[in-house]
């Protein structure tokens, strides 16, 4: 039920029109109706300084947006998901909030029910989609990471004032650093579950030399090939 296109050329405004006009020939062909209110559209371009234009669907202007949430990820113009990443903060502080009784420390559950709740409810919200916005700049990512420390030491039972680093808590608790398991996943999406589709199969293999546009920020395929030269550098010296 959710649908999205996307246009890169000259003339975006003619052609864009000429697209949903099409589209509304297919949904009135086989009567189908969109929610004129809920589409919207943006412009992922800095370069491009008209923000004027105007497109309709079934004879309702479109809004421009400079962010859309699609399959409850949300995307800005500049594809920074600092939008996104400040979603994510909200609802974990909204889910400890909630579950505050339960995995405090006056809490009769044991470490190890704590821990499941955690699985449950935390790291969900955590790792939904973490390959698509794990392009975001570190200091945004750090928010949420930063969360996430609190809401262990809130299970594990200490504070800031005892002197116990994160390394020690997670060790405790037996968990892997979420920085790590979501590193995994986007590594693992990227070399393994894209290549599997011929439609994506060449987004796995972008790299500096093939890249067929101007890179700005590090590709995926850098942060992984950084990633695996630091965890084989890790190893030699051990």
């Amino acid at each position: 039920d959710d649908i999205a296109k996307s246009w890169q050329a000259e003339n975006t405004t003619m052609k864009t029109q000429a697209h949903l006009q099409s589209i509304q020939r297919y949904l009135s062909k086989w009567k189908l109706q969109t929610n004129s209110e809920k589409t919207q559209f943006i412009i992922m371009d800095k370069k491009l300084k008209n923000n004027d234009l105007t497109l309709f669907l079934n004879n309702t202007r479109i809004q421009q947006s400079d962010h859309v949430k699609y399959l409850g990820v949300t995307l800005d113009k500049g594809l920074t998901f600092k939008r996104h990443i400040q979603l994510i903060k909200g609802k974990l502080c909204a889910t400890s909030q909630f579950l505050y009784p339960f995995i405090c420390k006056s809490s009769k559950l044991t470490s190890e029910m704590k821990i499941r709740l955690f699985k449950a409810y935390f790291e969900p919200v955590l790792s939904y989609a973490a390959p698509i916005w794990s392009s975001a700049s570190k200091t945004e990512k750090m928010t949420i990471f930063r969360k996430h420390s609190k809401i262990l030491r809130l299970i594990a039972g200490v504070s800031w004032r005892d002197r116990i680093t994160n390394e020690e808590i997670h060790r405790t608790l037996s968990m892997e650093r979420i920085e790590e398991k979501l590193r995994a996943r986007t590594r693992k999406f990227f070399t393994q579950k894209v290549r599997t589709l011929p439609i994506t199969d060449h987004i796995g293999r972008l790299n500096s030399v093939n890249i067929p546009f101007r890179k700005k920020h590090k590709l995926i395929h850098d942060l992984i090939y950084e990633w695996v030269s630091r965890k084989a550098n890790l190893v030699t010296r051990v």
